[in-house]
């Protein structure tokens, strides 16, 4: 099967996302909203210097939109940072997956992609893949595993956004108000309650900047270039990672009916996002 443009570079998106949720998780002693601050700050230098190297005015066109992905995408990734220190890697990699099952229904309600039966089947086979998992095993703790919850319908709104801003403005812009908007908001509740990295940790927080930047670039280009029934569906390559990444850092062992759940919410995720949508005339 030949892959377009935008699913090689989802592709690359996945890809550097997996490494930035091992570099988050491998920082405990440091609060969640702090590396979310820091991952900003860093976002928003190097934006900065693409928009210069690249010309663009950081302005944008549509700063309405522009201000909404970038809000909900700074929520969501706190949210998603607590998720990854608190539950198993696997676990909050695949609740997080749940996004372009959100990102459809949002999908079907503002750009006319209308749902089928069949995806709402898919759609129940994914919640109750959740249900499994939050039900039998303990490592599954509530508040972590609501967090995860609403990072990933967060992540759907802010995902949708970057779909409505594609005719009109730049990946580097949606990007940089991203990081903007991070950067800002995010400080107060970060700067209260800071500790200071060892030189170690310095290194990896700079490294979870680096690949958050590249995961965010190449996941806004490929919304850019193609459509979210399209390029949605390779996020499920995301937990699967994790699920290795988290044996092979962390010694992380899944039980069978973590398993089985996983395995439910990634069938009706691939199932779901497969399908393509019917568009209203």
């Amino acid at each position: 099967m030949k892959l377009s443009q935008g699913q090689k570079l989802m592709l690359f998106s996945v890809f550097w996302f997996s490494l930035m949720n091992v570099c988050v998780k491998a920082l405990p002693r440091i609060p969640e909203v702090q590396i979310a601050w820091l991952r900003g700050v860093f976002a928003l230098f190097i934006c900065a210097y693409l928009l210069r190297r690249k010309r663009l005015s950081p302005k944008g066109k549509n700063q309405k939109l522009l201000f909404l992905r970038g809000i909900f995408g700074s929520i969501s990734l706190v949210l998603y940072f607590i998720a990854l220190q608190s539950l198993p890697l696997a676990a909050a990699t695949t609740i997080q997956s749940l996004a372009p099952l959100f990102s459809l229904m949002l999908a079907a309600l503002f750009y006319r992609e209308m749902t089928t039966a069949k995806q709402w089947m898919y759609f129940f086979v994914a919640f109750l893949g959740i249900a499994v998992l939050r039900s039998f095993d303990e490592q599954i703790r509530f508040t972590p595993f609501l967090c995860a919850l609403a990072a990933s319908f967060l992540s759907a709104i802010a995902y949708t956004s970057v779909r409505g801003l594609r005719n009109s403005d730049h990946p580097y812009v949606v990007v940089y108000y991203f990081a903007l908007i991070a950067s800002i908001g995010i400080a107060p509740f970060a700067l209260s309650n800071f500790v200071w990295p060892t030189s170690s940790e310095w290194l990896t927080l700079v490294a979870i900047g680096a690949f958050t930047q590249l995961g965010q670039i190449t996941m806004t280009q490929a919304y850019h270039e193609a459509p979210m029934s399209e390029v949605g569906q390779l996020a499920y390559l995301n937990p699967l990672l994790g699920l290795l990444w988290g044996y092979v850092f962390f010694q992380e062992w899944i039980p069978f009916s973590s398993l089985l759940g996983l395995s439910l919410i990634l069938f009706g995720v691939i199932q779901a996002t497969r399908s393509k949508p019917l568009t209203k005339s």
